[in-house]
């Protein structure tokens, strides 16, 4: 029986893809803070032009109306409190105004009115005579002074030293970089205007919910390897022990003891009931297929189970090498690792009944199949059609005294004799023949 080609990942396997997953994203980690922090640094501006659109309204209204108590936040003393008193009060809802204000890292508690200096955005006294140039806002990692703004700080919010957003009293903004920032740059950042500032006894802490690409990166990683250490933690659980010759056939043994119990119950009903459509494999038409489907049908055993038997591996899933697709249904061919012959209600009680593939009866006492991998060629199990069970030693023993005595063992318990007997010697104690379902 040739063996099918395994479709699983080994563990080695696993571990190499799970690696190489790990450098892959460790390289286009940079790659994708890039991108990110791009499109966070837009987003900040769309944000920038909602509050520079909702200030200018309000500062046009109060030229046309006369009202000084509304206006451009130089006009109303640099107070950042007056100004968003002013802003929420029919121009922008507080919790808008709470996410205009926000970014990542640094998120302003919603329905309630910030502090100035606490948010991913900074608001300057810009008036109403300041120039257009003036910077109006900017974001929280970029401070403008008259000399073109301090350094960026690698950890400050939102965006460390990969780059800053302004915005300007005219309405345009920028997204610049960390070189574009000292005397130098003064004319792309724009002109200085003084911070507004804002009640000491109502300055709140920034509530920072964000994390660094850092942080991220050493994250994955970490998981990547505990991932890949409870998949071989899984794998040295979950695998099992190959088993000896010796509990294979037992196992086997135990498989045959199951078969032959559903098929003499089935047996029984065909002989109380009269229901000739149920019985040993000779009675019905001596087929595999007839006697297995029979067993399935009339619920004596389930497809998977009655699968599992016929492989020998009762208790686990069937082997792919006999049931390569997991089919469910009813197995109809005669070629697994139990065998099945086509016993009848009169057969005499010591024909055998099943047998493991690598050993076939015949008239003359049965022949060993000495290349069949089951059982590691020790040992052949077979089952008669009385019930009685035999696992039957192929390779003798080292000693001629280990083999006198192996063979008088079984002999005394009613045994087959071993198959490394000379043929004339198993003929003498044959069991009766009946032959193979077909």
């Amino acid at each position: 029986m040739r063996r099918r080609p395994r479709s699983a990942l080994s563990l080695i396997e696993l571990l190499v893809v799970l690696c190489i997953i790990a450098i892959l994203a460790w390289l286009a980690l940079p790659a994708l803070h890039v991108g990110f922090e791009r499109s966070a640094s837009t987003q900040m501006l769309s944000n920038m032009k909602q509050l520079h659109l909702a200030t200018q309204q309000m500062a046009l209204d109060g030229t046309t109306t006369g009202d000084t108590n509304i206006g451009w936040p130089g006009d109303l003393g640099g107070s950042f409190d007056c100004w968003a008193t002013n802003i929420v009060n029919g121009y922008l809802t507080t919790n808008d105004f709470c996410k205009l204000l926000s970014a990542h890292g640094r998120i302003t508690t919603p329905g309630q009115l910030p502090s100035a200096n606490t948010n991913a955005v900074l608001v300057y006294a810009v008036s109403g005579t300041s120039p257009g140039d003036a910077v109006f806002l900017s974001s929280a990692n970029f401070t403008n002074t008259p000399t073109g703004g301090l350094p960026l700080a690698k950890d400050s919010l939102p965006y460390g030293q990969t780059g800053f957003v302004v915005f300007r009293k005219g309405g345009d903004g920028a997204i610049l970089g960390n070189r574009q920032v000292g005397a130098a740059s003064t004319n792309l950042i724009g002109s200085y205007v003084p911070l507004c500032t804002s009640d000491p006894s109502l300055l709140v802490s920034p509530v920072a919910l964000g994390f660094t690409w850092e942080q991220i990166a050493a994250a994955a990683t970490t998981a990547l390897l505990i991932l890949a250490l409870l998949a071989f933690a899984l794998f040295k659980l979950t695998r099992r022990p190959p088993l000896s010759p010796a509990l294979q056939a037992r196992q086997i043994l135990s498989c045959m003891k199951q078969l032959h119990l559903a098929t003499m119950h089935m047996a029984l009903d065909r002989s109380t009931t009269g229901n000739e459509n149920v019985g040993w494999p000779g009675d019905l038409d001596g087929t595999f297929a007839t006697w297995a489907s029979k067993l399935a049908e009339e619920d004596y055993l389930r497809p998977p189970d009655l699968q599992r038997m016929l492989a020998g591996k009762y208790g686990s899933k069937p082997p792919r090498k006999w049931f390569p697709k997991k089919d469910l249904s009813i197995p109809r061919e005669n070629t697994h690792p139990i065998l099945v012959y086509a016993v009848r209600e009169d057969s005499p009680p010591n024909s055998i009944f099943l047998s493991s593939a690598n050993f076939i009866n015949t008239p003359e006492g049965g022949s060993v199949d000495p290349d069949s991998p089951l059982m590691d060629g020790q040992y052949f199990v077979v089952m008669t059609f009385s019930g009685e069970g035999f696992i039957v030693p192929i390779q003798p023993p080292e000693t001629d005294r280990q083999k006198e005595l192996q063979i008088a063992k079984l002999l005394s318990a009613g045994t087959l004799p071993p198959a490394y007997l000379p043929a004339e010697q198993w003929a003498v104690f044959a069991r009766s023949f009946a032959p193979l379902c077909r």
